[in-house]
This record gives C-alpha cells, structure tokens and sequence, in this order.
C-alpha cells in the first residue's frame, strides 16, 4: 500500500510545494524554507504576528475544528486543534494573521 504525500502551502514563497521530510520536518521544494512542527507547536505563542495559510494551519494544530470567534471582529477565527489553539484574522485567500497562540486546549 502507497502512502500519498501531501504539499502544504509554504509560508515563505506561497508555492504549494511544502512536503514532508520526516517525522515533523517540513521542507519547501521551491524555496528551500524548512519548518519544525514540533518547535512550532510548542512555541505557538511565538507565531503572533506572522501569516500562514489554511492547510498550513490545519496540519501544524492536528485536524483543526475552525470556529467564528466574533471577540475578534467579523474575520476572527479560532482555530482548536489537538496541539493547541490560535487565534486568527482572516486576511483573505485562505491567509490568517496569527493574533493569539496557546498550547492549552480550552473547551
């Protein structure tokens, strides 16, 4: 059986060519940029202030659940995944403005 590999948006470039490398190292084929998920999810609050797209968001929380957080205006998002939550602004196209990031999971 044939796993298929998934290409992420990279944050750098906006190529969609982000892939897997292995374990939680992502790498960009087109501009060489590489991302720690690990790092990244232990150090979401870090992200505030920065713009990623939506699939990069997604794979980074785990399967995110997106819900409206209208504390942050009519273009807020919450964004709660298995690896933590971030707050969100979005900016269009399928980008978000990181407003808010926390490993602990509030329900």
């Amino acid at each position: 059986m044939r796993i298929e590999s998934i290409e992420l948006s990279c944050p750098t470039c906006c190529f969609n060519s982000l892939q897997k490398v292995g374990g939680d190292e992502w790498k960009c084929e087109f501009c060489g940029t590489s991302y720690n998920f690990s790092e990244l999810r232990n150090a979401l609050d870090a992200l505030v202030g920065q713009q990623f797209p939506e699939d990069f968001i997604d794979e980074l929380l785990g399967n995110a659940r997106l819900e409206r957080n209208p504390e942050l205006g009519e273009r807020g998002w919450r964004w709660i995944g298995r690896h933590g939550v971030l707050l969100t602004l979005d900016i269009g196209n399928g980008w978000y403005v990181i407003v808010k990031g926390s490993k602990e999971l509030k329900r």
